[in-house]
């Protein structure tokens, strides 16, 4: 059997059999260390798409600054007036900054650690699916495309067939989180610690301790990152980090 390092590479690649495909996927939600390994390609290769886009952005940008072949003539007082213009905004920018805002600095820090969770199944050459694999197509198509009402609306309904099925869930809970529905997302959050035997289970407390920070509760979220480091979880050196800056 291929160890799990070739089992990602050929599933991202599209290099499985239908079969392969699914037995796959039903690996991935039974084994955790699987399932980390996974999140952490798809984070990798997610932050090299993001980073060649950044690229290419900055090669642009370098083709649009270059010095025209033609000058213009520009009036002194023009100039004169622009110039003080950027002071002004620039003095103004700066008395903002030195303004203690501690709502800022959590909604930065959020900012900071805060991404949508990498889909994890797609589907790509299922033909005979199930009606919950015919609804969770459609669902993750809607969240890879970052359309959340929609995608949340199809993990909903995977829910009102199987209540059990706690990717939906926690899938569900990212797309209230993107669509500013926080309380909405602690409740599923919340509800999938309380359930505990399941591979989302760091994951929920991850993102409910995020949520917390978002909502200014603080007691809350240094209480569940406390719980992160303590049980060693995957995020525990990010929860550390953030705890350093909450103190």
């Amino acid at each position: 059997m291929d160890n799990k390092f070739d089992l990602i590479e050929k599933y991202l690649t599209n290099e499985m059999s239908v079969k392969e495909q699914r037995e796959f996927e039903e690996l991935l939600l039974n084994d955790p260390d699987l399932m980390r390994e996974f999140v952490l390609r798809k984070e990798i290769d997610n932050a090299v798409i993001e980073d060649d886009i950044l690229n290419l952005r900055d090669k642009l940008g370098d083709i649009i600054n270059e010095k025209p072949i033609f000058s213009l003539k520009i009036k002194k007082p023009f100039i004169y007036t622009s110039v003080a213009a950027v002071v002004v905004l620039l003095i103004m920018i700066t008395n903002i900054n030195i303004l203690p805002d501690k709502k800022k600095e959590n909604t930065e820090l959020f900012q900071s650690y805060y991404s949508p969770y990498p889909t994890i199944m797609c589907f790509r050459s299922v033909v005979d699916k199930t009606e919950i694999e015919e609804i969770l197509y459609k669902a993750f198509s809607f969240y890879d495309e970052g359309k959340y009402e929609q995608a949340s609306s199809s993990f909903s309904k995977v829910l009102n067939i199987d209540s059990s099925n706690y990717m939906s869930q926690f899938y569900l809970a990212i797309c209230e989180i993107e669509k500013d529905n926080f309380k909405n997302a602690n409740e599923y959050l919340n509800d999938l610690i309380l359930k505990k035997d399941h591979v989302f289970l760091e994951q929920a407390y991850w993102y409910l301790a995020l949520t917390k920070l978002k909502q200014n509760n603080f007691q809350d979220a240094e209480s569940i990152l406390e719980k992160v480091v303590q049980e060693n979880m995957t995020r525990k050196a990010d929860a550390e980090l953030i705890l350093k800056n909450l103190n």
